[in-house]
């Protein structure tokens, strides 16, 4: 589609599919825009999609290992995202891939994995909650010492001005 030639609804359904794939395992999208000046998609674009791959590596490999992209994933998101609309998958190459004939997990663990992850996306919700509240409240010059837990407290209001303004009104 950036090449603003006419296009098959199937490949670029399959394109959008590999976007949302990633995305879901990810947890962000695999590039900003899909042209070859994103500095991330023009990996893909100019065929050197090991380098797409190290890159999205490194950003998870401190927190789930170096595997956390298995091969068939990669194999399979690649290909789904392949700048070539007819190199592109097909639905038949998808359901014939290694990734999606591979091991699901079972409802336990899935559960176990959401819970945690839910678990995880609240702290850190907490956690940028409480940065801007602090940001705000020291921005404004209201922000006190912290108290016994640590959690900075509101330290009443502060006298900005020398002189006091009045204003006169007609009644």
């Amino acid at each position: 589609m950036f090449s603003q030639k006419e296009h098959e609804p199937e490949p670029a359904d399959i394109f959008v599919l590999g976007i949302m794939l990633f995305m879901m395992k990810s947890g962000h999208p695999p590039f900003q825009e899909a042209t070859p000046g994103d500095s991330i998609y023009k990996w893909i674009f100019t065929g050197m999609v090991e380098n797409f791959w190290k890159g999205h590596i490194i950003t998870k490999q401190a927190k789930f290992g170096k595997d956390f992209y298995s091969e068939d994933f990669k194999t399979l998101c690649s290909n789904l995202l392949h700048p070539d609309p007819q190199l592109r998958y097909k639905f038949e190459d998808i359901k014939a891939s290694k990734w999606y004939n591979g091991e699901i997990a079972d409802k336990e663990t899935a559960v176990k994995e959401f819970t945690t992850y839910l678990e995880d996306v609240k702290q850190q919700n907490e956690k940028e909650k409480k940065e801007r509240k602090d940001q705000k409240m020291e921005s404004s010059g209201r922000l006190g010492e912290p108290d016994g837990d640590g959690d900075r407290v509101f330290d009443g209001v502060r006298e900005t001005r020398t002189a006091t303004a009045v204003i006169k009104t007609n009644i």
